[in-house]
Parts: structure tokens; sequence; C-alpha cells
């Protein structure tokens, strides 16, 4: 009594047994430690899209803002606060505000945008915000970071 009988079941019902934990012990072991990814550490960083504008054919123009919160759109990533600092990650975080720049002038149809000049240029290289307490709007929905 008090043993299991597996004698008669289909192979899959040991599988089953097995991945449940009931084929042996079960416990935390090396195998179980999830490696956070490099680009998931650290904490939320946002470069801020600032007095980007796009232009339309008529010779009117627009700011470039994140419409979602009427603010400024902003490209963020997970960094360590020593790495903005240092600027390690500075043209990676560059390049992520450019691909969003771009995505929210792609909605508007300018006739032209400032991304790529602002981008190259360096514009907005100064405007980095710590996406946390009173500034988590800038980060976006799907950015997920694992402080370090």
């Amino acid at each position: 009594m008090g043993r299991t009988r597996l004698r008669g079941r289909p192979a899959w019902a040991l599988g089953v047994a097995y991945l449940l934990g009931l084929g042996g012990v079960s416990g935390c072991g090396d195998d179980d430690i999830v490696e956070i990814p490099e680009e998931l550490r650290g904490e939320p960083w946002c470069m801020l899209i600032v007095g980007t504008w796009g232009h339309y054919d008529d010779g009117s123009s627009e700011m470039i803002l994140n419409e979602a919160t009427g603010s400024a759109a902003a490209g963020c990533l997970c960094a360590s606060r020593d790495d903005i600092l240092a600027g390690t990650r500075h043209d990676e975080l560059n390049g992520v505000a450019l691909d969003i720049c771009q995505d929210i002038a792609a909605t508007k149809n300018f006739a032209w945008d400032e991304c790529q000049e602002d981008h190259d240029s360096g514009y907005w290289l100064v405007a980095y915000v710590h996406a946390e307490g009173d500034d988590a709007h800038f980060k976006p929905a799907g950015l997920q970071c694992y402080g370090e």
C-alpha cells in the first residue's frame, strides 16, 4: 500500500508522472536557474525624442510625440546607471530612439522628418531619463527589466 502503480499504464503516463515530479525527487538544482539575458538586465532607461519634427507637403509641421501619453516619444532599453553615465550604451539607445521616431513618423505620412538627422547629429543624447516613478510613463508596456 502507499505505492503508485504504473503497471499497465501507457508509456505517456510515465512521462507525465516524471514531468509532474512524481517519478523522482524534485527540487531546485543548478538546472533550474534561469540566466537573465544581458539586454534585460538593469533598469529602464530612455532617450527622449525631443524637438524632432515631421513636415508635410503643404509646409505645415508637427512635433513627433508619443500619441498615447501626449508627451515626448522615447527609445528605451534596460541598462545599469553606470552604463548610462559612462555612455557605453549610448549608440544602442540612440538607435532604439531612431527606430521609435521613424515608426511614429511612418504613421503620420510626413513628406519628410528630422529623425535620421537628429539621430546622426546626437541631438537626443542629452535627454536621458530613468523611466521609473514619475517618469515611468516613458517606458513602453512590453519592456521588462530585471535589476542588477
